[in-house]
């Protein structure tokens, strides 16, 4: 996990109150851990990749929080971020293309699980 000892107590809970609502379903051990990742990602994927749909945004943060046992610095957040983008570019319509969905969540919440897993060696 990244280490947080260079923040401050006070940066580090500013970042959980800004990120409260997507820390909800965060256990609160790990919620600094997130609140950070979190951070790191919006202003990543905001400089970036300005034009990518902010649905796929989300789903990045959500790829970052399967992984974050992986995540050791702010770089291994971007090298991830770049590596699901570019996953997303290059296989979503061949996934789409094979598949028999149910509606927009299914269909991309599938996606981004296969992502995960191979990932994580599944």
């Amino acid at each position: 996990m990244i280490d947080l000892t260079n923040k401050t107590v006070d940066e580090i809970n500013a970042l959980i109150q800004k990120y409260a609502q997507a820390l909800e379903i965060i256990r609160p051990p790990d919620q600094p851990y997130m609140a950070y990742i979190i951070h790191v990602a919006c202003t990543y994927l905001e400089e970036k990749y300005k034009e990518l749909n902010k649905d796929w945004k989300a789903w990045s943060v959500v790829v970052l929080k399967n992984l974050c046992r992986k995540i050791n610095n702010d770089d291994d957040v971007k090298k991830i971020i770049d590596e699901f983008v570019g996953y997303y570019a290059l296989e979503y319509q061949k996934y789409v293309d094979d598949l028999v969905w149910h509606g927009e969540f299914e269909r991309d919440w599938g996606f981004v699980h296969g992502f995960v897993h191979k990932k994580i060696g599944r």
